[in-house]
């Protein structure tokens, strides 16, 4: 896990429950929190969920992004297994997150893309 990443993000995935977190999805997993590019994107995501919080407030902020960061890797693994090219992936962490109103650019989720397909 990148040092860098926002105070939230380390905290939720600090100790990933081994039933859950394990084979492929670890191995994503540390990618999206080990790959130096990611910083930006985790800080980002973590502003976008603290804008979105102020409307929902129905749970405390730290379960609120600790739900939607689950969320996002959960949809990232799903879209690598299953999406054929970059503006799927692109299209489809979009559209998940826009029925949400959670809105994050097209260029944070090229950025996952391109992390989760560097080999």
């Amino acid at each position: 896990m990148n040092k860098d990443l926002p105070q939230g993000i380390k905290k939720i995935f600090k100790d990933p429950d081994p039933l859950i977190w394990q084979g492929i999805w670890l191995e994503i997993l540390d990618l999206l929190l080990s790959d130096k590019q990611m910083i930006m994107v985790w800080t980002e995501f973590v502003e976008i969920i603290k804008d979105k919080y102020h409307e929902q407030k129905n749970m405390p902020f730290d379960q609120f992004l600790k739900w939607e960061s689950k969320a996002f890797v959960a949809k990232a693994i799903k879209l690598k297994n299953t999406a054929n090219n970059q503006e799927n992936f692109i299209d489809g962490m979009h559209q998940y997150f826009s029925k949400k109103d959670i809105f994050i650019s097209r260029e944070m989720i090229g950025v996952v893309y391109k992390v989760l397909n560097k080999s």
